[in-house]
Protein backbone atom coordinates (compact mmCIF):
# COMPACT_ATOMS: atom_id res chain seq x y z
CA UNK A 1 0.00 0.00 0.00
CA UNK A 2 2.96 2.28 0.68
CA UNK A 3 4.25 2.03 -2.88
CA UNK A 4 0.79 2.73 -4.28
CA UNK A 5 0.39 5.74 -2.03
CA UNK A 6 3.81 7.08 -3.06
CA UNK A 7 2.93 6.75 -6.76
CA UNK A 8 -0.40 8.43 -6.15
CA UNK A 9 1.27 11.38 -4.40
CA UNK A 10 3.89 11.55 -7.14
CA UNK A 11 1.32 11.69 -9.93
CA UNK A 12 -0.72 14.28 -8.06
CA UNK A 13 2.40 16.45 -7.68
CA UNK A 14 3.46 16.02 -11.33
CA UNK A 15 -0.01 16.96 -12.57
CA UNK A 16 0.01 19.97 -10.26
CA UNK A 17 3.45 21.07 -11.50
CA UNK A 18 2.30 20.62 -15.10
CA UNK A 19 -0.84 22.64 -14.39
CA UNK A 20 1.28 25.52 -13.06
CA UNK A 21 4.06 25.49 -15.66
CA UNK A 22 1.66 25.27 -18.62
CA UNK A 23 0.51 28.82 -17.76
CA UNK A 24 3.86 30.04 -19.10
CA UNK A 25 4.87 31.51 -15.76
CA UNK A 26 8.00 30.69 -13.77
CA UNK A 27 7.93 29.16 -10.29
CA UNK A 28 10.69 28.62 -7.77
CA UNK A 29 11.32 25.27 -6.15
CA UNK A 30 9.96 26.65 -2.89
CA UNK A 31 6.71 27.78 -4.55
CA UNK A 32 6.18 24.40 -6.19
CA UNK A 33 7.01 22.60 -2.94
CA UNK A 34 4.44 24.66 -1.05
CA UNK A 35 1.67 23.96 -3.56
CA UNK A 36 2.55 20.25 -3.74
CA UNK A 37 2.86 20.01 0.06
CA UNK A 38 6.37 18.60 -0.06
CA UNK A 39 9.99 19.78 0.13
CA UNK A 40 12.31 21.37 -2.40
CA UNK A 41 14.46 18.23 -2.73
CA UNK A 42 11.42 16.18 -3.75
CA UNK A 43 10.44 18.82 -6.31
CA UNK A 44 13.90 18.47 -7.85
CA UNK A 45 13.27 14.71 -8.15
CA UNK A 46 9.86 15.27 -9.72
CA UNK A 47 11.30 17.77 -12.23
CA UNK A 48 14.02 15.22 -13.11
CA UNK A 49 11.34 12.55 -13.66
CA UNK A 50 9.37 14.87 -15.95
CA UNK A 51 12.51 15.67 -17.93
CA UNK A 52 13.87 12.12 -18.20
CA UNK A 53 10.74 9.97 -18.39
CA UNK A 54 8.11 12.31 -19.83
CA UNK A 55 10.58 14.24 -22.02
CA UNK A 56 9.31 17.59 -20.73
CA UNK A 57 11.47 20.52 -21.81
CA UNK A 58 11.76 22.42 -18.53
CA UNK A 59 14.15 25.36 -18.23
CA UNK A 60 15.55 26.19 -14.83
CA UNK A 61 17.54 28.98 -13.25
CA UNK A 62 18.23 30.11 -9.70
CA UNK A 63 16.92 33.51 -10.77
CA UNK A 64 13.53 32.59 -12.26
CA UNK A 65 13.05 29.01 -11.07
CA UNK A 66 11.32 26.50 -13.36
CA UNK A 67 9.29 27.05 -16.53
CA UNK A 68 8.41 25.19 -19.73
CA UNK A 69 10.53 25.97 -22.79
CA UNK A 70 8.27 28.17 -24.94
CA UNK A 71 9.77 26.76 -28.15
CA UNK A 72 9.02 23.15 -27.21
CA UNK A 73 5.39 22.84 -26.06
CA UNK A 74 4.94 19.86 -23.76
CA UNK A 75 1.97 17.53 -23.59
CA UNK A 76 1.45 14.91 -20.88
CA UNK A 77 0.62 12.54 -23.74
CA UNK A 78 3.90 12.80 -25.65
CA UNK A 79 5.64 10.14 -23.56
CA UNK A 80 8.11 9.37 -26.31
CA UNK A 81 11.25 7.32 -25.83
CA UNK A 82 14.56 7.77 -27.56
CA UNK A 83 15.63 5.43 -30.33
CA UNK A 84 13.63 3.39 -32.86
CA UNK A 85 10.21 2.11 -31.86
CA UNK A 86 10.87 -1.40 -30.52
CA UNK A 87 8.58 -3.82 -28.67
CA UNK A 88 10.31 -3.08 -25.37
CA UNK A 89 9.91 0.69 -25.73
CA UNK A 90 6.30 0.25 -26.84
CA UNK A 91 5.66 -1.94 -23.80
CA UNK A 92 7.37 0.60 -21.55
CA UNK A 93 5.20 3.36 -22.98
CA UNK A 94 2.03 1.31 -22.42
CA UNK A 95 3.00 0.51 -18.85
CA UNK A 96 3.62 4.18 -18.09
CA UNK A 97 0.33 5.16 -19.72
CA UNK A 98 -1.48 2.44 -17.80
CA UNK A 99 -0.02 3.63 -14.52
CA UNK A 100 -1.03 7.18 -15.36
CA UNK A 101 -4.54 6.03 -16.30
CA UNK A 102 -4.99 4.07 -13.09
CA UNK A 103 -4.12 7.00 -10.86
CA UNK A 104 -6.17 9.40 -12.97
CA UNK A 105 -9.10 7.09 -12.34
CA UNK A 106 -8.45 7.39 -8.61
CA UNK A 107 -7.96 11.15 -8.71
CA UNK A 108 -11.32 11.57 -10.42
CA UNK A 109 -12.95 10.22 -7.26
CA UNK A 110 -11.37 12.87 -5.03
CA UNK A 111 -11.22 16.63 -4.73
CA UNK A 112 -7.43 16.86 -4.58
CA UNK A 113 -7.22 18.44 -8.01
CA UNK A 114 -10.25 20.70 -8.08
CA UNK A 115 -10.15 22.87 -11.18
CA UNK A 116 -8.12 20.26 -13.04
CA UNK A 117 -11.00 17.94 -13.92
CA UNK A 118 -11.16 18.82 -17.61
CA UNK A 119 -7.52 17.87 -18.10
CA UNK A 120 -8.01 14.61 -16.20
CA UNK A 121 -10.97 13.75 -18.39
CA UNK A 122 -9.08 14.59 -21.57
CA UNK A 123 -6.05 12.60 -20.43
CA UNK A 124 -8.18 9.56 -19.69
CA UNK A 125 -9.83 9.68 -23.10
CA UNK A 126 -6.56 10.17 -24.97
CA UNK A 127 -4.78 7.39 -23.06
CA UNK A 128 -7.63 4.97 -23.73
CA UNK A 129 -7.46 5.88 -27.43
CA UNK A 130 -3.74 5.01 -27.43
CA UNK A 131 -3.74 1.74 -25.48
CA UNK A 132 -7.30 0.56 -26.08
CA UNK A 133 -9.89 -0.56 -23.52
CA UNK A 134 -7.71 -3.12 -21.78
CA UNK A 135 -5.71 -1.94 -18.80
CA UNK A 136 -2.53 -3.66 -17.69
CA UNK A 137 -2.73 -3.55 -13.90
CA UNK A 138 -1.48 -5.58 -10.99
CA UNK A 139 -3.83 -8.25 -9.62
CA UNK A 140 -4.61 -6.03 -6.64
CA UNK A 141 -5.47 -3.08 -8.88
CA UNK A 142 -7.57 -5.27 -11.17
CA UNK A 143 -9.55 -6.51 -8.19
CA UNK A 144 -9.96 -2.97 -6.87
CA UNK A 145 -11.24 -1.67 -10.19
CA UNK A 146 -13.19 -4.78 -11.22
CA UNK A 147 -16.48 -3.82 -12.79
CA UNK A 148 -15.50 -0.16 -12.87
CA UNK A 149 -13.24 0.19 -15.90
CA UNK A 150 -15.51 2.55 -17.81
CA UNK A 151 -14.39 6.18 -18.05
CA UNK A 152 -16.35 8.61 -15.92
CA UNK A 153 -17.06 10.70 -19.00
CA UNK A 154 -17.29 9.34 -22.55
CA UNK A 155 -16.80 11.72 -25.47
CA UNK A 156 -18.27 11.07 -28.90
CA UNK A 157 -15.59 9.69 -31.18
CA UNK A 158 -15.67 11.06 -34.72
CA UNK A 159 -13.51 9.81 -37.57
CA UNK A 160 -11.98 13.01 -38.87
CA UNK A 161 -9.39 13.37 -41.59
CA UNK A 162 -6.56 15.69 -40.63
CA UNK A 163 -6.64 14.78 -36.95
CA UNK A 164 -2.99 13.77 -37.18
CA UNK A 165 -2.14 17.42 -37.90
CA UNK A 166 -3.24 18.58 -34.43
CA UNK A 167 0.09 18.22 -32.65
CA UNK A 168 2.03 19.92 -35.45
CA UNK A 169 -0.47 22.79 -35.69
CA UNK A 170 -0.47 23.27 -31.91
CA UNK A 171 3.33 23.58 -31.86
CA UNK A 172 3.36 25.99 -34.80
CA UNK A 173 0.70 28.18 -33.19
CA UNK A 174 2.68 28.18 -29.96
CA UNK A 175 5.87 29.19 -31.80
CA UNK A 176 4.01 31.85 -33.86
CA UNK A 177 5.52 30.73 -37.15
CA UNK A 178 4.15 31.26 -40.64
CA UNK A 179 2.99 28.04 -42.22
CA UNK A 180 1.96 26.89 -45.67
CA UNK A 181 -1.06 24.65 -46.15
CA UNK A 182 -2.85 23.17 -49.13
CA UNK A 183 -6.58 22.75 -48.76
CA UNK A 184 -9.76 22.34 -50.76
CA UNK A 185 -13.13 23.34 -49.36
CA UNK A 186 -16.23 21.36 -50.32
CA UNK A 187 -17.38 24.12 -52.67
CA UNK A 188 -13.95 24.72 -54.22
CA UNK A 189 -13.32 23.38 -57.73
CA UNK A 190 -9.56 23.26 -57.18
CA UNK A 191 -7.21 23.08 -54.21
CA UNK A 192 -5.39 26.22 -53.02
CA UNK A 193 -2.07 26.79 -51.31
CA UNK A 194 -2.14 29.39 -48.53
CA UNK A 195 0.43 31.08 -46.33
CA UNK A 196 -1.07 31.48 -42.88
CA UNK A 197 -0.10 32.91 -39.50
CA UNK A 198 -1.93 30.35 -37.31
CA UNK A 199 -3.70 31.65 -34.20
CA UNK A 200 -6.09 29.04 -32.86
CA UNK A 201 -7.57 25.56 -33.20
CA UNK A 202 -11.34 25.82 -32.85
CA UNK A 203 -14.02 23.14 -32.61
CA UNK A 204 -17.63 23.31 -33.75
CA UNK A 205 -20.09 20.44 -34.07
CA UNK A 206 -17.36 17.76 -33.90
CA UNK A 207 -15.28 19.40 -36.63
CA UNK A 208 -11.99 21.21 -36.06
CA UNK A 209 -10.82 24.41 -37.73
CA UNK A 210 -7.59 26.36 -37.95
CA UNK A 211 -8.05 30.10 -37.48
CA UNK A 212 -5.31 32.41 -38.72
CA UNK A 213 -4.26 35.51 -40.60
CA UNK A 214 -4.24 35.05 -44.37
CA UNK A 215 -3.96 37.21 -47.48
CA UNK A 216 -6.61 37.75 -50.12
CA UNK A 217 -6.03 38.19 -53.85
CA UNK A 218 -5.73 41.96 -53.35
CA UNK A 219 -3.06 41.46 -50.64
CA UNK A 220 -5.50 42.45 -47.88
CA UNK A 221 -5.03 40.59 -44.62
CA UNK A 222 -7.99 39.04 -42.85
CA UNK A 223 -8.92 36.27 -40.43
CA UNK A 224 -9.65 33.05 -42.28
CA UNK A 225 -10.97 29.72 -41.06
CA UNK A 226 -9.67 26.45 -42.56
CA UNK A 227 -11.43 23.11 -41.89
CA UNK A 228 -8.68 20.74 -40.80
CA UNK A 229 -10.32 17.78 -42.53
CA UNK A 230 -10.02 19.65 -45.85
CA UNK A 231 -6.25 20.08 -45.57
CA UNK A 232 -4.49 17.97 -48.17
CA UNK A 233 -1.04 17.87 -46.62
CA UNK A 234 0.85 18.26 -43.36
CA UNK A 235 1.32 21.98 -42.59
CA UNK A 236 4.93 23.13 -42.70
CA UNK A 237 6.95 26.22 -41.81
CA UNK A 238 7.59 28.68 -44.63
CA UNK A 239 9.85 31.69 -45.04
CA UNK A 240 7.08 33.52 -46.91
CA UNK A 241 5.58 36.19 -44.69
CA UNK A 242 3.27 39.19 -44.72
CA UNK A 243 2.44 41.97 -42.31
CA UNK A 244 -0.53 41.34 -40.04
CA UNK A 245 -2.09 42.88 -36.91
CA UNK A 246 -0.19 42.12 -33.73
CA UNK A 247 -3.31 41.06 -31.86
CA UNK A 248 -6.58 39.39 -32.73
CA UNK A 249 -9.57 39.27 -30.39
CA UNK A 250 -10.95 35.92 -31.52
CA UNK A 251 -13.62 35.87 -28.82
CA UNK A 252 -15.01 39.11 -30.22
CA UNK A 253 -14.63 37.85 -33.80
CA UNK A 254 -16.76 34.75 -33.18
CA UNK A 255 -19.06 36.31 -30.57
CA UNK A 256 -22.14 36.89 -32.72
CA UNK A 257 -22.26 33.71 -34.72
CA UNK A 258 -23.14 30.06 -34.51
CA UNK A 259 -20.17 28.09 -35.82
CA UNK A 260 -17.24 29.68 -37.64
CA UNK A 261 -18.60 31.28 -40.84
CA UNK A 262 -18.65 35.07 -40.70
CA UNK A 263 -20.68 36.50 -43.57
CA UNK A 264 -22.63 39.70 -43.03
CA UNK A 265 -23.47 41.55 -39.83
CA UNK A 266 -25.33 40.37 -36.73
CA UNK A 267 -29.10 40.66 -36.97
CA UNK A 268 -32.02 40.16 -34.63
CA UNK A 269 -33.38 36.65 -35.11
CA UNK A 270 -36.72 35.58 -33.63
CA UNK A 271 -37.74 31.92 -33.41
CA UNK A 272 -41.05 30.52 -32.14
CA UNK A 273 -41.44 27.01 -30.75
CA UNK A 274 -44.53 24.92 -31.47
CA UNK A 275 -43.41 21.88 -29.48
CA UNK A 276 -43.00 22.22 -25.71
CA UNK A 277 -40.64 19.23 -25.43
CA UNK A 278 -38.26 20.42 -28.14
CA UNK A 279 -38.52 23.89 -26.68
CA UNK A 280 -37.00 22.64 -23.42
CA UNK A 281 -33.92 21.43 -25.29
CA UNK A 282 -33.33 24.93 -26.66
CA UNK A 283 -33.90 26.51 -23.26
CA UNK A 284 -31.45 24.22 -21.44
CA UNK A 285 -28.87 24.18 -24.25
CA UNK A 286 -28.93 27.59 -25.84
CA UNK A 287 -28.65 27.99 -29.59
CA UNK A 288 -26.41 31.00 -28.89
CA UNK A 289 -25.31 32.88 -25.73
CA UNK A 290 -27.30 35.99 -26.79
CA UNK A 291 -30.51 33.96 -26.65
CA UNK A 292 -33.37 35.41 -24.59
CA UNK A 293 -36.78 33.82 -24.15
CA UNK A 294 -40.20 35.44 -23.90
CA UNK A 295 -43.84 34.36 -24.17
CA UNK A 296 -46.05 35.37 -27.09
CA UNK A 297 -49.12 36.91 -25.38
CA UNK A 298 -51.40 35.83 -28.23
CA UNK A 299 -50.84 32.07 -28.10
CA UNK A 300 -48.62 31.55 -25.01
CA UNK A 301 -45.82 29.97 -27.01
CA UNK A 302 -42.13 30.56 -26.37
CA UNK A 303 -40.22 32.96 -28.60
CA UNK A 304 -36.44 33.08 -28.64
CA UNK A 305 -34.59 36.21 -29.66
CA UNK A 306 -30.93 36.10 -30.68
CA UNK A 307 -28.49 38.58 -32.18
CA UNK A 308 -26.37 36.58 -34.61
CA UNK A 309 -25.06 36.39 -38.16
CA UNK A 310 -27.45 34.46 -40.41
CA UNK A 311 -24.90 31.91 -41.65
CA UNK A 312 -25.24 28.29 -42.78
CA UNK A 313 -24.46 26.96 -39.30
CA UNK A 314 -27.44 28.87 -37.86
CA UNK A 315 -29.72 27.52 -40.59
CA UNK A 316 -28.50 23.97 -39.89
CA UNK A 317 -29.21 24.43 -36.19
CA UNK A 318 -32.73 25.69 -36.93
CA UNK A 319 -33.42 22.75 -39.26
CA UNK A 320 -32.43 20.33 -36.48
CA UNK A 321 -35.70 21.25 -34.75
CA UNK A 322 -37.81 20.40 -37.81
CA UNK A 323 -41.50 21.30 -37.47
CA UNK A 324 -41.02 22.29 -33.81
CA UNK A 325 -39.63 25.71 -34.70
CA UNK A 326 -40.65 28.65 -36.87
CA UNK A 327 -38.50 31.56 -38.03
CA UNK A 328 -40.32 34.85 -37.41
CA UNK A 329 -37.52 37.30 -38.23
CA UNK A 330 -35.74 38.35 -40.36
CA UNK A 331 -37.79 37.73 -43.47
CA UNK A 332 -34.71 36.73 -45.50
CA UNK A 333 -33.86 33.95 -43.04
CA UNK A 334 -37.51 32.83 -42.88
CA UNK A 335 -37.65 32.58 -46.68
CA UNK A 336 -34.33 30.71 -46.81
CA UNK A 337 -35.46 28.07 -44.30
CA UNK A 338 -38.89 27.79 -45.96
CA UNK A 339 -37.23 27.20 -49.33
CA UNK A 340 -35.08 24.40 -47.94
CA UNK A 341 -38.07 22.69 -46.30
CA UNK A 342 -40.17 22.97 -49.48
CA UNK A 343 -37.34 21.49 -51.54
CA UNK A 344 -37.01 18.59 -49.09
CA UNK A 345 -40.79 17.96 -49.08
CA UNK A 346 -40.77 16.86 -52.73
CA UNK A 347 -38.93 13.69 -51.74
CA UNK A 348 -41.67 12.67 -49.28
CA UNK A 349 -44.91 13.42 -51.17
Amino acid sequence: MGKRHDSYVKLKAILTIHKMLRTGNSYSGEELAEVCDTDKRTIIDYIAFMRNELKASIDSSRYFGYKYNSEKPFSMLQLEFEGPEQPDTTKRREILLNELLYYIHQLQKTDVLDGFENILFALEQEIRAIIGPYILLTEYEEEELKGDLNPLIEFEEVELRGRSYFDKLYQLIHRKEFIKIRYQGFEMAEAETKVVMPLQLREHNNRWYLVGWAQGNNQSVFLQVFPIDRMLNQPFVTQEQFKHPNKADLNAHFKNMVGVTKKGKPRKVKLKFHDSVRERYALTKKIHPTQEASIDPQDGKTVLELRVICNNELITKILEYGSAIEVLEPASLRNKVAGILKAALQYYV
